[in-house]
């Protein structure tokens, strides 16, 4: 995201920092067309893509209850990290099945030599 888009989350009134009201849809708005961007991955399904976004969305409101606005770390840093842990595990996932599955068919072949 740029400067421009940068969600507000506070307001200087008078000279001090006042926590305004949070609008967590509002925020998904916004955050949603960059985390599609960044889902787009040619090791990820475009069927899974949609699900890997809800899943980040998910996160995120889970951890917007426990994050500090008026911090002055932007918001889109912990976005990134929530997005780059949810494609490692889908990855990591896809691996370990593709091992599974790899493991169960050699095994059948074995059985069936015997």
């Amino acid at each position: 995201m740029t400067r421009n888009n940068r969600i507000p989350t506070n307001t200087l009134i008078n000279g001090e920092k006042r926590a305004k009201p949070i609008d967590v849809p509002e925020i998904f708005k916004v955050l949603s067309p960059m985390i599609r961007r960044r889902l787009y991955h040619f090791a990820i399904h475009p069927n899974d893509q949609e699900d890997l976004c809800q899943d980040v969305l998910v996160r995120l409101y889970c951890a917007f209850k426990k994050f500090d606005f008026t911090d002055d770390t932007p918001i889109e840093h912990y976005v990134n990290r929530v997005i780059k842990n949810v494609k490692n595990d889908y990855i990591r996932k896809k691996c370990y099945g593709n091992q599974r599955q790899e493991m169960l068919v050699n095994e059948f072949i074995v059985n069936y030599q015997n």
